[in-house]
Formats: structure tokens, C-alpha cells, sequence
């Protein structure tokens, strides 16, 4: 028998433990742009629902109720009940993302929204001042390295083994 998944337990692993696993793959450099930050996020989700066959979960899915792109959709019973936004070292919510999140909660009908930023250093992020309405239903979590300075510069220069200074492969054609 299968174990049911509960849309509180849900609600905790995307607050907390999602955010945990998130920052060991950064440190790990399984991170290094946005796009990684979605896969990573889609996985470590996926993993956490399978066990109840009534969740589903959708990457960049159009919602025309919106007329917004929603990184991640996570439904129950074919109803969506978790929206997120995912960014890369952005500093603070953008009114965009913002936009987004607030009409997946009144549009949608989603219980949470989240917006989810990976930046090096989390003391440079801006929380929002959250409205009423927003206090409950819209949370930020922030996945930084949490290194001294020296430690984010080394893991910088090896990031860009990745990016900017990729060498090529061995493959000879």
C-alpha cells in the first residue's frame, strides 16, 4: 500500500526540507543557474510525492486563468494547490514574480504560494513586506551557500568550470 502524502507535510518539505536539499546541491554545484534550480527542485518534489499517485507536478505550466507562466504547479486530485516561482540571484521579488504568485492564490484558488531564490549570499536578499492577505499564503525561501565570503569566491571559480571557462570534451570526430 502506498503511503498518502498530506497537503501539510507537502506545505513543511517545500518550507523547509526542499530549501535544505536545494542548498546541498548548490554547495555541490548540481546548481549553477536557474534552469538547474528548476530541474533540482522538480526532482527532489517528485521524489517526496511519489509515494500518493493523487499528487502531480507540472514544470512552466500556462495557466490561462492567469495568463502567467508558473515555474512549478503542484496538483492534488487534478486541482492545483501549490504554486512556485523559482529564481537565480535576484535580490528581492520581482512585481512580476509577485503578480504571478498573487493571482495563482486568488485566480487558481492554490492554498500556498512560494517563491524561491538561490543566491550565494542570503544576506543580500529583501524580504517582502508582506501584506495581511499575503502573510500566510505567500512565503519566501531563500537557498544560500551560508559561507564566509572566502568560501562563496572559491565555489565562484569553480562554477565557472561550468559556465563561462567550460573546456570541451574528448570526442574525437
Amino acid at each position: 500500500m502506498r503511503s498518502a502524502v498530506s497537503l501539510n507535510a507537502l506545505q513543511t518539505f517545500v518550507r523547509h526540507d526542499l530549501r535544505l536539499r536545494l542548498r546541498k546541491d548548490l554547495r555541490n554545484l548540481k546548481i549553477v543557474k536557474e534552469a538547474d534550480l528548476e530541474c533540482a527542485s522538480y526532482y527532489h518534489l517528485r521524489r517526496f510525492i511519489s509515494s500518493d499517485d493523487r499528487w502531480r507536478i507540472l514544470a512552466r505550466k500556462h495557466a490561462q486563468q492567469t495568463g502567467h507562466f508558473i515555474d512549478l504547479l503542484i496538483f492534488k486530485n487534478a486541482r492545483p494547490r501549490i504554486a512556485i516561482e523559482l529564481k537565480w540571484r535576484r535580490k528581492a521579488i520581482s512585481r512580476k514574480d509577485l503578480r504571478s504568485l498573487r493571482a495563482s492564490l486568488k485566480k487558481l484558488s492554490v492554498n500556498k504560494a512560494y517563491f524561491v531564490c538561490a543566491i550565494p549570499n542570503e544576506s543580500q536578499y529583501k524580504k517582502l513586506r508582506k501584506s495581511v492577505r499575503d502573510k500566510y499564503l505567500l512565503h519566501e525561501c531563500v537557498v544560500g551557500l551560508n559561507w564566509t565570503p572566502t568560501q562563496v569566491q572559491v565555489w565562484e571559480q569553480l562554477r565557472r568550470h561550468f559556465t563561462k571557462e567550460m573546456r570541451s570534451g574528448k570526442a574525437k570526430h
